[in-house]
């Protein structure tokens, strides 16, 4: 019998492939957090920041979070060594899991930002070989959650989207943009209930649906993640998902082209989401 591993293995094209894999890996930055893990939950004090720094409609606060880091530094140490493997949850603890998932994801992001300022975009943060727009933050940042050590993205979409295939989990990651899903803290209890709630009220706002002279316009999200929404969902179009959580004038416009859905996608706009200064 041929081992057609070994064989692959000893084509040049395949030991590039690894050792541009290899240095990619070892070129990611590692955030350390110098504080040792509490020895309860302090996800309490981290909420209250998150509450107090977001209550402009402008953006994130930072300047208030960075003058009280204990209460980040603090929530990120306990995540490094906590969650569904550390603590034995089990699968009946699904919303528990996620939102563990989505709200360490989010302060990590955070932190992440406030250890690169000045930035004017979260996609000039870079880190070794990951340069390119984005890369930086998404890839090329890793943190340690539930005693490992993981991207960003691998905690978004591995970890978190892509194992629960479910759509609107995509709302939950706040990636420190003026257009990303609003920084809030997840609950661990009634999950769905709060993700359709935040949807539809986007929804209400010009900045996730408009009218425009020839029909509407959706938020980037839906389109960079289109299959997603469709197709998990078994739906005919992404006017045939966004529908049922729209209301008035577009709701009315979704349902009536929910299959052919000449549905636009609004500009991207990728500015860090801080009140002018």
């Amino acid at each position: 019998m041929e081992y057609g591993g070994d064989v692959q293995l000893c084509n040049p094209s395949n030991r590039f492939a690894l050792l541009l894999l290899s240095l990619m890996l070892g070129c990611t930055h590692d955030v350390h957090i110098d504080r040792e893990a509490p020895s309860r939950n302090p996800s309490k004090n981290w909420r209250k920041v998150i509450k107090k720094s977001t209550k402009s409609d402008d953006g994130v606060d930072y300047d208030f979070i960075d003058s009280r880091p204990k209460p980040l530094e603090k929530y990120l140490a306990w995540v490094a060594e906590h969650g569904q493997h550390s603590d034995w949850w089990g699968e009946s603890k699904e919303d528990k899991r996620i939102a563990h998932l989505a709200n360490a994801y989010n302060a990590m992001v955070i932190h992440s930002i406030l250890q690169h300022r000045p930035v004017t975009t979260p996609d000039e943060i870079t880190a070794g070989l990951y340069q390119w727009p984005g890369a930086g933050l998404s890839r090329g940042t890793r943190y340690r959650i539930d005693g490992e050590w993981a991207s960003l993205e691998k905690i978004k979409s591995l970890e978190t989207v892509a194992r629960y295939q479910d759509p609107l989990l995509w709302l939950l990651f706040h990636d420190g943009t003026v257009q990303s899903p609003p920084l809030q803290w997840w609950p661990d209890k009634g999950l769905q209930n709060q993700l359709r709630k935040t949807l539809r009220g986007l929804l209400k706002t010009e900045a996730w649906l408009a009218e425009t002279d020839d029909g509407w316009a959706a938020h980037p999200l839906f389109f960079e993640h289109e299959n997603d929404f469709v197709e998990w969902d078994d739906k005919q179009s992404l006017c045939d998902w966004l529908s049922p959580y729209a209301s008035g004038e577009a709701k009315a416009w979704l349902e009536e082209h929910a299959e052919s859905c000449p549905l636009k996608s609004l500009p991207k706009d990728r500015r860090l989401n801080q009140p002018d200064r």
